[in-house]
């Protein structure tokens, strides 16, 4: 087992396990010096992944047998047998052994100089996070990377922010049901779907007022504690106001910059901290395969998760409908430079939305383009790093939510 996550997700299809370069990832026998090297000293693949081609071979758990000529499931290889499956080449083979495809058999009881492991574990599904995704945090260039002529002034300056924690994100948008239940509780009025229909489609005419009494309603009904007070402060979980996002337990909407590195797709596609893939939209350069929008929609929303995921595996984050963010706007809030976990500034009659909707044309959906306007319905794009602003208390049939909860 092993070859997807050598490959990465959403793979390039690379000879070897993030480049068609043997040098730029792996140690071998033209490079290594005739020894192993420390490991990480090379780039990564497409998850962070570090010597998968080369250095030393890796243990895996399989037995050895041909591959089977029909689709497999969760494979474990044979029941039983002679020999294991080691992967990835080492320091004293050519390239030709270390590239991805390449299999080779050792029996079991044997070691040698140039055998090695790395570890895996099966992830819980541990609700209710089974429909959140973990983002790890890290660092990444916020703004326009891409540096391209559709460029607008106030995309810039591109700034490094560091996040210092893990987090969980919804996989989809807040839907229908998920927030008619809610309704259904508090005896809160469900709002309009314009006759679109319900269901799985994401909720829509909520304001930030409504999302905020959502994630403390959910936060209440699943144990944790509340994540805002009746002002839209941050609470800790004591209930005292902080400015500490690494101390809120329950759940809430995402700041602007954990939105916009979960929609570039994380940790997953970060390399120095730069983006890897640096898509033009979130998870591809082609937004009707990730995203609804003007030309795709119909004029409408759509059931959350039909589109491509970004690298993350997370729906919808470039069209469908704009999702409110915790942040207050500020216009020149990037030329702050570098920034450590921030939630926005303490001040501000405006709030972020990111994304856009299924209203907006393509042109406004490029990932470092940020806008914004005081006044509701100046609809102006769909976009990852698209800053749209409208008062808190307004609501329409473009604006819905996901939801963040921070890891402890």
């Amino acid at each position: 087992m092993g070859i997807r996550s050598a490959r990465g997700k959403y793979s390039h299809g690379y000879l070897y396990a993030g480049s068609n370069d043997l040098n730029e990832v792996g140690w071998y026998a033209a490079n290594s010096g005739g020894k192993t090297q420390r490991v990480g000293q090379k780039k990564s693949n497409e998850l962070g992944f570090y010597d998968m081609s080369g250095n030393v071979w890796e243990w895996c758990y399989d037995w050895f047998g041909d591959y089977p000529s029909s689709t497999q499931i969760n494979p474990t290889g044979m029941q039983n047998g002679q020999y294991r499956l080691d992967r990835g080449g080492s320091w004293i083979f050519d390239s030709r052994i270390c590239r991805v495809a390449h299999r080779s058999i050792v029996a079991p009881v044997d070691n040698h100089s140039d055998v090695g492991f790395r570890l895996a574990r099966t992830e819980p599904v541990d609700e209710p996070d089974s429909k959140m995704v973990l983002v790890e945090g890290g660092s990444f260039q916020m703004g326009n990377t891409r540096n391209d002529s559709e460029g607008r002034d106030n995309e810039k300056p591109v700034h490094t922010v560091n996040l210092t924690y893990d987090y969980r994100i919804g996989k989809y948008e807040v839907t229908f049901d998920e927030y008619d239940a809610f309704c259904d509780a508090t005896g809160r009025s469900k709002p309009g779907d314009e006759g679109w229909g319900r269901g799985q489609r994401p909720v829509i005419n909520v304001s930030w007022w409504d999302a905020i009494a959502y994630c403390n309603w959910l936060s209440d009904e699943e144990g944790y504690a509340r994540a805002y007070d009746q002002n839209g402060n941050l609470l800790d979980k004591s209930g005292n106001i902080t400015p500490d996002i690494t101390k809120v337990e329950g759940y809430r909407l995402p700041t602007e910059a954990e939105w916009e590195y979960a929609a570039r797709g994380g940790s997953a596609d970060i390399t120095n901290g730069n983006e890897a893939n640096d898509y033009k939209y979130a998870g591809s350069n082609t937004l009707s395969e990730v995203g609804w929008y003007w030309d795709n929609s119909d004029r409408q929303t759509h059931p959350v998760g039909q589109k491509r995921p970004n690298e993350l595996g997370l729906y919808d984050m470039s069209g469908n409908v704009e999702e409110w963010c915790h942040d207050r706007y500020d216009e020149e809030y990037y030329k702050k430079g570098t920034q450590t976990n921030p939630i926005g500034p303490s001040s501000g009659s405006d709030q972020v939305n990111r994304g856009r909707a299924w209203y907006y044309s393509e042109w406004y959906c490029r990932v470092a383009d940020r806008g914004g306007s005081l006044v509701y319905g100046l609809l102006q794009g769909c976009r990852v790093a698209y800053l749209y602003i409208v008062e808190p208390p307004v609501s329409g049939i473009i604006d819905g939510f996901r939801l963040v909860r921070t890891v402890f």
